[in-house]
């Protein structure tokens, strides 16, 4: 069964890589390679996100996109010899787990074709990629490597450049202002936290919070 896999992604890459040279008309000796990875254009720079198969790279480029970046490639990212990014015809691929993510972003999902392979034992649906220019080649700005934690709460609630808003359920020794340097340093663009807002501590929970001058009534009364 290993060995069925591993001819079978052979073949696999060997079939997009036709696809490769004939959408760019250039052959295999004019390109370096490709990326298990996913590739968002800002600036007419390429981000790439990696990491192993089923830890996000779908899907933060789905939310990227959602955000006005634009998608390259999701999955196979070509790169030429001259180290420049290419676009690759396909949909960004949507597990089921990361339809609760990405539903209120693409409504559209919710009644979009689902497709079982059982053979790679997964479930998809595509999403097609918006503002996707195969004239443009990009230099790679950065690689952002992701891992999925399931017992970690984070959410990117807005981006608005250079401005990014997020939101984490964490424990104590997480260091919040070394996260959002990390953010930078992984970009090669510098970071900074801006702001923090601490929503509950244990049991207390701000919506709970009383003002000074409640406090002042009640403990006079």
């Amino acid at each position: 069964m290993h060995n069925y896999h591993v001819i079978l992604y052979v073949i696999s890459a060997k079939f997009s890589m036709k696809i490769i040279e004939c959408v760019y008309e250039k052959g295999e000796e004019n390109w370096m390679g490709v990326f298990h990875a996913s590739a968002v254009n800002h600036n007419d720079n390429a981000i790439l996100i990696l990491g192993d198969s089923g830890n996000g790279k779908s899907t933060s480029l789905a939310l990227l996109q959602a955000q006005g970046f634009h998608c390259v490639a999701d999955d196979f990212v070509p790169i030429d010899t001259t180290t420049k990014i290419h676009a690759f015809p396909a949909g960004i691929s949507i597990k089921k787990n990361s339809l609760p993510v990405l539903l209120n972003y693409y409504p559209e999902l919710k009644n979009s074709a689902e497709y079982h392979y059982s053979r790679l034992n997964k479930t998809v649906r595509y999403l097609p990629p918006k503002n996707i220019n195969y004239q443009k080649k990009h230099p790679c700005k950065a690689f952002v490597f992701i891992k999925y934690d399931s017992t970690t709460e984070f959410e990117i609630t807005k981006i608005e450049l250079p401005c990014i808003e997020f939101r984490i359920v964490c424990g104590k020794g997480t260091y919040i202002r070394s996260l959002a340097h990390d953010f930078g340093k992984s970009l090669n663009n510098g970071a900074h936290l801006s702001g923090l807002r601490r929503t509950k501590i244990g049991e207390f929970r701000v919506e709970d919070a009383i003002s000074v001058l409640e406090f002042e009534r009640l403990f006079k009364n």
